[in-house]
């Protein structure tokens, strides 16, 4: 029997994602994409029809017999909630099952504001912004941290730009107050799925993003999954660390990348005008970038839209540094752009990383088990 229902829910996925990507799409060309009998795909779909997963609409009959139904994701069936935590405040959409923005909220603090006072603006905007939506159709709720964060825990574990933000069981508490599963993700790694779902990298399955700002981190994907490392902190691009550079960063260390790079840094040095070091500042971030990609390997490096603060000259120059520190044989097959998404992309990757989770498991994201959550 729990073979059966393990072949059930494996048919229910692979052919909710067939009708999000293909949609508007007849049983018939299902059974084409993925093989499965005619007779399991009609239960399936009127199994999503029953929970308002999918709808179906017919064409117009242009011949004798059956009109063929076809398909589609129904938008308002369900709806999830990103919500981004960043040093100046929390920044949060609502999104359908389309991956299209019901409603977006701000609140805004400081890198001063004490860990009751993020939680209890937390509280207010998910509050709000979930009262937007029927309380039968909330599927998932996704929170970005703009620190380390321990992904099989739910836990915040600690941010160098949020000093107080530290050991948060952040998964548990918003369970346990919203009732909603909860996927938890570090910044840049929501980024990069922002940029997946709704982005320049839809259809790209190996590529990096380049968080920038007060910090610099990269989100990776690999054959179309996220890659998180053994204790869930790659992509710590910015404490990569420069020899012969002694200032010291918010970790402790000296001459790591972000002391040295970070945008209030070369906005600093922009405002001086101090080109010397503004340009050996712009080499340090292109031989690091162009080294991770030679050892990555990707086929698009996306750098976030920040960077265009430093100049559109300043930011052309940097992509051609970074092309120049590539294999050649690399060179001409990387694309390195910069993001088209705006400042909501922390959120629309929370609420997109909920998706992402409901389509790979057939719309059964649980919340953690209640063990896991008396142990955080």
């Amino acid at each position: 029997m729990e073979k059966l229902l393990t072949i059930y829910r494996q048919q229910r996925q692979c052919l909710l994602k067939l009708i999000l990507d293909h949609q508007p799409v007849s049983r018939g060309r299902l059974r084409q994409l993925s093989g499965i009998r005619l007779g399991t795909i009609g239960r399936v779909a009127e199994n999503l029809l029953q929970e308002k997963l999918v709808q179906e609409h017919f064409q117009k009959k242009n011949r004798p017999g059956r009109r063929a139904g076809l398909l589609e994701i129904k938008p308002e069936g369900r709806f999830v909630l990103g919500v981004e935590l960043t040093v100046h405040g929390l920044s949060g959409v609502l999104m359908n099952l389309l991956g299209e923005v019901v409603k977006s909220e701000e609140i805004s603090f400081g890198a001063k504001a004490g860990r009751e006072e993020i939680l209890n603006s937390l509280k207010k905007l998910v509050t709000s912004l979930l009262s937007f939506s029927p309380e039968v159709c909330r599927a998932g709720l996704g929170f970005v941290d703009p620190g380390l964060v321990d992904f099989k825990q739910g836990v915040s574990l600690y941010s160098t730009i949020l000093p107080s933000w530290k050991n948060v069981p952040i998964k548990k508490l918003l369970e346990e107050t919203y009732h909603l599963p909860v996927v938890l993700s570090n910044s840049e790694q929501a980024k990069a799925m922002a940029e997946r779902w709704f982005g320049q990298a839809r259809g790209v399955d190996d590529f990096v993003f380049i968080e920038y700002g007060e910090g610099i981190a990269c989100g990776i994907f690999a054959r179309g999954q996220p890659v998180r490392g053994g204790q869930s902190i790659a992509g710590e691009l910015g404490h990569t660390r420069i020899m012969g550079e002694a200032i010291r960063c918010r970790c402790g260390r000296q001459g790591c990348l972000e002391a040295l790079c970070c945008w209030p840094v070369l906005r600093t040095l922009r405002e001086k005008g101090d080109r010397k070091k503004l340009e050996q500042r712009l080499q340090y971030l292109a031989v690091t970038i162009g080294n991770l990609a030679n050892i990555l390997n990707p086929s698009l490096i996306i750098l976030d839209r920040n960077f265009l603060s430093l100049g559109e000259t300043e930011a052309e120059s940097l992509i051609r540094a970074i092309k120049e520190e590539i294999l050649p044989e690399e060179r001409s097959l990387l694309e390195v752009t910069v993001s088209k998404l705006g400042p909501q992309i922390g959120a629309l990757g929370g609420a997109a990383s909920v998706l992402e989770e409901l389509f790979a498991t057939g719309f059964e994201l649980k919340t953690l088990p209640v063990k896991a959550q008396e142990e955080a």
